[in-house]
């Protein structure tokens, strides 16, 4: 299985994180034999 990992800058964008991950969490979902993750870097 392949990883993707994603980093994430966001400083200063606590209003726009919930659409953001609710809508990456959708395409991580479709994708199959890949393990996906995000990680937010304030």
């Amino acid at each position: 299985m392949n990883t993707l990992e994603f980093i994430v800058p966001c400083y200063n964008e606590s209003e726009a994180l919930p659409a953001f991950y609710e809508a990456v969490s959708k395409v991580f979902a479709n994708l199959s034999g890949v393990a996906a993750s995000l990680i937010f870097v304030d």
